[in-house]
């Protein structure tokens, strides 16, 4: 038994959202003849449009991996980012899932995986398609 699950495509909803909410703040700072102002407007939306598809990439490379031995989570965009953490059986606490509207309304849930021992250790993996389902 080898169960692979990624995100949902509405955890992409999110990191839009917010972009566009940032960037229509940072075009109300654009004047018409200040050149230097409208250069520093233009590197901002710049920066914020790279993390927007970084943010994306990263929500696509996540994917939980659940199999005999326990629960992982595989993320990471770069080679020197990509790794696992995860939790063997034994040691999982609990598995929840959050509810909402939002959640309920697309079927896409927060899924959480608690470490029996420490806090420092859980896996949080966002916008799973059916994570309410055992």
């Amino acid at each position: 038994m080898n169960t692979s699950i990624m995100s949902h495509g509405v955890a992409y909803i999110r990191p839009i959202f917010i972009f566009i909410i940032v960037f229509l703040i940072v075009q109300a700072f654009r004047a018409p003849h200040n050149t230097t102002l409208n250069v520093i407007v233009y590197i901002l939306l710049a920066g914020l449009a790279s993390l927007l598809v970084m943010r994306l990439i990263y929500l696509k490379t996540m994917r939980l991996v659940i199999n005999e031995n326990g629960v992982y989570l595989f993320s990471g965009i770069f080679p020197w980012t990509k790794g696992m953490t995860g939790t063997l059986w034994r040691d999982v606490a609990e598995a929840v899932y959050y509810t909402g509207f939002i959640s309920w309304a697309f079927n896409s849930y927060r899924i959480c995986v608690r470490h029996r021992f420490t806090k420092t250790s859980e896996l949080v993996i966002p916008s799973v398609k059916d994570g309410n389902r055992p």
